[in-house]
């Protein structure tokens, strides 16, 4: 993201490390502005998000312009057998140095999952963190959109948070950093590509926001909490859908996570109301209370001594901003709530354990004010709507969906994810284009955001497809010429926004040779 013209002088004088991306280095070669004749010795960092970003043939046009004699080393967090492959066919004889699972997993990390619901998370966000009150925190998401969409929702609850993203210029990047290494910014919402390389030493909390579907990555994460000899909490947000890719991971990291349910507004409140408890004693043994004294002796004479302590506990609320009508609220269907846990060995001691909080049934209409809690105001998130018929509630949108054919996607497979997740009856669902590479969906307009907050939270056939709204025009070609992400052809049906006329969705699906490029459309 740097200017080429610093980089050009700083190459014309010489330099005897060069760190870069794959397409800037390329771009220099070509340019004919970077020698690789002289290098010795080649890093290949990151390898695994390189190999997931499309980056390996960049990576092998670099390779092929090193001379015959150097030394090549690769870190990679993980090793799938890309990386592997990648390693023998440019390694010889190498050494493999690794870490094992359970010592990358720090003693001192707190582990504990809340299983939501993919639509309730935000507020359940919200809520945990009322209760948790982390110091500096990184919460991971699974892509940029997320990442800026959720950055902007706990900023609107009062939350510091900043996104970081592929999409941030270098400047943009360092910035943010610099805001959370300084405690101007509590919250960093971080992608795991973003989030690679970062050098941050104090973090209270990580949050999985986003189960990642890597093990190892999951261990990649929380790994950046309780280092140096400190202490940390690693929380992570489980979907029904994922009870049995988090027991994956427990496996790997041999730990069973704890399950905690989330806070309800008087949990919050009653937390609060102690650490509250705890500093005033700390004041009273103190002492030296002067004229605080005298001006309670003062008041005293003409009102009753505790209302005169319980006002001045209102004001020392207020001014601190933990005095507020508990106006959020995690919705949830009637089943019980996300509870979760902790990581924690059996042999602690009880003053070592985490407190864990009651078990007892979530409820969900709970709106009674909270005392010293510090819910935010969040008027945007409706209740969303039981599993009811949207067909006839209003114009339908089309949403493009970035998985196809040759993920091998069924139309039941972007119906059910829409169902289950966003919690919509299937019948609500319109027609269904599928491409080789990518597909559109039609769904009602009043529920298309909180469809597409929850494609972008599920897997798909393996994969985390991206879903936003289709532009005006979009269609999938007729014809065996589709581009990845070609929003620029326009379709009969797609400037209406209206449902694909019944006469041109056959009751099954039509027969056609397996080799035939044409999308199908359902």
């Amino acid at each position: 993201g740097q200017a080429y013209d610093r980089q050009f002088r700083a190459l014309a004088r010489g330099v005897q490390v060069v760190v870069g991306t794959p397409g800037r280095l390329l771009d220099h070669l070509r340019r004919r502005t970077l020698d690789l004749s002289g290098v010795r010795t080649v890093v290949l960092d990151e390898a695994d998000e390189m190999l997931n970003m499309g980056f390996i043939e960049d990576i092998e046009a670099i390779l092929s312009e090193l001379p015959a004699e150097h030394e090549t080393a690769l870190f990679s967090a993980t090793l799938p057998t890309r990386v592997q492959r990648l390693a023998e066919q440019y390694l010889r004889n190498p050494v493999r140095v690794s870490v094992s699972q359970r010592e990358a997993v720090g003693p001192l990390v707190r582990q504990v999952y809340y299983e939501v619901p993919q639509y309730h998370k935000p507020e359940a966000l919200a809520r945990i963190l009322d209760l948790e009150q982390p110091e500096s925190a990184i919460v991971f998401v699974r892509t940029r959109r997320e990442a800026d969409a959720l950055g902007e929702r706990l900023n609107g609850l009062d939350y510091p948070a900043q996104a970081i993203h592929g999409d941030l210029s270098q400047a943009q990047r360092e910035r943010v950093l610099g805001r959370f290494r300084t405690g101007h910014t509590q919250l960093l919402v971080a992608t795991d590509v973003a989030a690679r390389g970062l050098d941050i030493p104090e973090v209270s909390h990580i949050i999985n926001y986003d189960l990642p579907e890597d093990p190892e990555i999951y261990v990649h994460r929380i790994g950046r909490t309780a280092r140096a000899g400190r202490s940390g909490v690693a929380l992570t947000l489980v979907t029904p859908r994922e009870r049995r890719h988090l027991k994956v991971i427990e496996a790997l990291i041999h730990t069973r996570l704890q399950r905690l349910r989330v806070p309800t507004p008087d949990d919050v409140s009653a937390r609060r109301r102690a650490a509250f408890r705890e500093e005033v004693l700390e004041v009273l043994e103190a002492g030296e209370l002067g004229t605080f004294q005298a001006l309670v002796d003062d008041l005293s004479e003409t009102h009753d001594p505790a209302q005169v302590a319980a006002a001045a506990f209102k004001m020392a609320a207020q001014a601190r901003g933990t005095h507020r009508t508990a106006k959020r609220r995690v919705r949830s269907e009637p089943t019980p709530d996300a509870v979760a846990g902790s990581g924690t060995r059996a042999d602690r001691t009880p003053q070592e354990r985490p407190e864990r909080i009651p078990e007892r049934p979530f409820n969900p209409s709970d709106r009674r004010p909270a005392p010293f809690s510090n819910d935010r105001t969040d008027r945007s998130a409706d209740r969303p709507p039981r599993r009811e018929d949207n067909r006839d509630t209003g114009e339908m949108v089309r949403l493009f969906v970035r998985i196809g054919k040759r993920d091998n996607l069924r139309p039941g497979d972007l119906v059910g994810a829409i169902a289950n997740e966003a919690g919509v009856s299937g019948q609500a669902v319109g027609g269904i284009e599928i491409g080789d590479a990518f597909s559109f969906v039609e769904v009602p307009s009043a529920i298309a955001h909180r469809v597409l907050s929850a494609l972008n939270g599920t897997t798909i056939r393996g994969r985390q497809p991206e879903a936003v709204i289709a532009r005006p025009g979009s269609a999938l070609p007729d014809r065996g010429n589709e581009r990845e992400g070609g929003f620029d052809r326009g379709g009969p049906d797609s400037r209406s926004g209206g449902r694909v006329p019944p006469r041109d969705r056959p009751s099954g699906p039509r027969r056609r040779p397996t080799n035939d490029p044409r999308p199908r459309r359902y």
